[in-house]
C-alpha cells in the first residue's frame, strides 16, 4: 500500500514524500531507518484504480474468462492437484490482470479458514447465483470438480444461444444505422448545396421536390425543438420505466405485442428449464433450484411473477405440474412434460428437452423475424434515398435543358 508522509531529518528539513509498504507500522520504521528523525504525518492513500476497474465491460472479467476458468481448475483437480495449487498455478498462467486479480482475493480468503464456496460469494457480480450454488452443493459432497464441469457446459450454451441471438439481430441494426448516416449525410452536406443552386436560377419546381424541401426545411429550421422533443421522450420513457409499477407496465406491453410477446416467453422459460435441469444435476433440493431459476429467467417481471408463483405453491407441496396446468402463461407441452417427468421420476431429463426445444424455437423465431424484416427494410430505405434522388435530380435536367 502506498502512503503519503511529512518528516523531518535532523537539520529539521521537512520532508513531503510517498512510501510503499505493507502497514503504517513498516512505512514508519523505513523512514526512521531512511534518516528521518520525525513523521508528522503519514496517510494511507487510495489505490490507483486499474483499467479493468474503470472499463469492466471491456477489460474486467467476461463470461467467457468464468467458463474457462472453470474448466481449467476442474482439469487440474480431476489430476490430483489440491485447490489452494491450482488456484496459483490458474493465477500465474493467466495473462489478464482482471483475472488475476480475482484469483488472489480468492486465494487470500481461502488462506484466512474460507471454503471456496464462500471465496467466490464475495463475487456476485461475476459469478452468476447458479454458479454459487452448484459449487456450495457440490463442495459439500466432495465432488467439485463435477460441479465445475456441469455449471461451465451450463454457461456455455446459455451464451451460444445468446450470440445466436445477437448476430440475427445485428444485421437489421446495421442496415438501420446505415441508412440514418446516408440520410443525414444527404440533409446536412448534398441538400445545402443543391437548394442554393435552385434558388440562384428560380427554376420551378416539381411537387415531390418541394415535398422533400419543405421536409428538409422544416428539419433545418426546428431542429432544436426536434431533439429537445426526442430527449424529453426518451426522458419521460425512462422516468416512468424506473416508477415502481413502469417496468410491469412495459413487459406487459412487450408480451402483447404479436410474435415478439411469444418470443420473449419462450425465451424465458428456457432460462427457466436449463437452469432447473443443471440444478437438479447437480443434486440440490427443489426449492433452493426454484430459487435460482426463478432468477435466471428475470427478463421480464410478468413472467417472473408467473415463476415466483410456481416456486410458492411448490414450497406449499403442489408439486410442479399442477400450478403450471393452472397458469395460461406456460405452453400445453410444458404442462404435459412436466407432468410426465414428475409421474415418472424423469423431471431433469424433460426439463432439458424443455430447455433444448424453446431455445432452439427461440432462435428460430427470431431468425425467421429478421428474414422478414430486413427485405422490408432493403425496400423501405430504397425508396426514401430513390424519392431524395429523384426530387434532387429532375429540377437539375430541367436547368440543364433550359440552359
Amino acid at each position: 500500500m502506498l502512503y503519503k508522509y511529512y518528516a523531518y531529518k535532523l537539520d529539521k528539513q521537512v520532508i513531503a514524500g510517498t512510501i510503499d509498504a505493507g502497514s503504517e507500522q513498516s512505512a514508519e520504521e523505513a523512514l526512521y531507518q531512511s534518516g528521518y528523525k520525525y513523521v508528522l504525518d503519514l496517510q494511507a492513500l487510495p489505490p490507483r484504480p486499474k483499467l479493468h476497474q474503470l472499463i469492466p465491460s471491456l477489460f474486467g472479467v467476461k463470461n467467457s474468462d468464468i467458463i474457462e476458468f472453470a474448466r481449467q481448475l476442474a482439469a487440474f483437480l480431476e489430476s490430483g492437484s489440491s485447490l489452494r495449487t491450482s488456484l496459483d498455478l490458474l493465477r500465474e498462467q493467466n495473462p489478464k490482470a482482471a483475472v488475476k486479480a480475482l484469483l488472489s482475493d480468492i486465494i487470500s480468503k481461502l488462506e484466512q479458514g474460507s471454503s471456496f464456496s464462500h471465496a467466490i460469494r464475495a463475487h456476485p457480480q461475476i459469478f452468476p447465483h447458479s454458479f454459487l450454488e452448484v459449487i456450495e452443493s457440490c463442495e459439500k459432497t466432495g465432488e467439485l470438480e463435477k460441479g465445475l464441469l456441469q455449471i461451465a457446459g451450463y454457461l456455455e450454451h446459455r451464451a451460444a444461444v445468446m450470440e445466436k441471438i445477437r448476430r440475427a439481430v445485428a444485421y437489421p441494426l446495421f442496415v438501420v444505422c446505415l441508412a440514418i448516416g446516408v440520410c443525414v449525410l444527404m440533409v446536412t452536406s448534398v441538400m445545402p448545396s443543391i437548394v442554393r443552386l435552385l434558388d440562384s436560377f428560380q427554376a420551378s419546381l416539381p411537387p415531390v421536390t418541394q415535398l422533400v424541401l419543405a421536409v428538409f426545411n422544416f428539419i433545418t429550421y426546428f431542429k432544436y425543438h426536434i431533439l429537445a422533443g426526442i430527449a424529453g421522450s426518451v426522458i419521460l420513457l425512462f422516468t416512468i420505466y424506473k416508477l415502481p409499477g413502469g417496468r410491469v407496465l412495459f413487459d406487459r406491453a412487450a408480451l402483447s405485442t404479436p410474435v415478439l410477446g411469444n418470443i420473449i416467453i419462450t425465451h424465458n422459460l428456457g432460462l427457466f428449464c436449463r437452469t432447473a435441469a443443471m440444478l437438479l444435476k447437480s443434486g440440490l433440493p427443489l426449492p433452493n433450484i426454484m430459487e435460482v431459476a426463478v432468477r435466471s429467467a428475470s427478463g421480464n417481471r410478468i413472467v417472473n411473477q408467473s415463476l415466483q408463483k410456481l416456486k410458492e405453491r411448490l414450497m406449499q407441496g403442489e408439486g410442479l405440474a399442477v400450478p403450471v396446468s393452472q397458469d395460461k402463461l406456460f405452453p400445453s407441452m410444458m404442462v404435459k412434460m412436466i407432468a410426465v417427468g414428475e409421474q415418472t421420476g424423469t423431471l431433469e431429463e424433460s426439463l432439458e428437452n424443455l430447455a433444448n426445444y424453446y431455445q432452439e424455437y427461440t432462435r428460430k423465431r427470431i431468425s425467421t423475424l429478421v428474414a422478414l424484416i430486413e427485405p422490408a427494410l432493403t425496400i423501405l430505405i430504397g425508396i426514401a434515398i430513390a424519392i431524395l434522388m429523384i426530387s434532387m435530380i429532375i429540377p437539375i435536367y430541367k436547368i440543364m435543358g433550359s440552359a
